[in-house]
């Protein structure tokens, strides 16, 4: 389990940071926030993938919040070890992940 951060913005600026835990499993999820409250999480995240997957057919492709969102879903265990809590290397990890899906879906930036 580690922990991530993403600036939060509002109205165009970054007001703050927020801090998000990362678990390496599902097993880790259900022991550390309990059975439903994991499935809970899951049905919410896969609602809103269903509804960013209707947002892109009538824009044709996904937003950049969405693409940096695949990145994100795409780490690795060795990606998160390499990374080790040093932003610059997580940075840099997102971007070439981000670059990588925009290239694979054909999508200039």
């Amino acid at each position: 389990m580690q922990t991530g951060t993403h600036p939060v913005r509002s109205g165009g600026e970054v007001v703050g940071q927020a801090s998000f835990t990362i678990y390496d499993s599902i097993e880790e999820a259900i022991e550390n926030l309990g059975p439903a409250e994991t499935t809970a999480k899951i049905n919410a995240q896969l609602r809103t993938d269903a509804l960013n997957a209707v947002r892109s057919e009538h824009t044709g492709k996904p937003t950049k919040i969405r693409i940096k969102e695949m990145a994100i879903e795409e780490l690795t265990k060795e990606d998160h070890d390499r990374i080790a809590g040093d932003t610059s290397v997580l940075k840099e990890v997102i971007a070439a992940r981000e670059a990588a899906i925009r290239n694979r879906l054909g999508i200039d930036e």
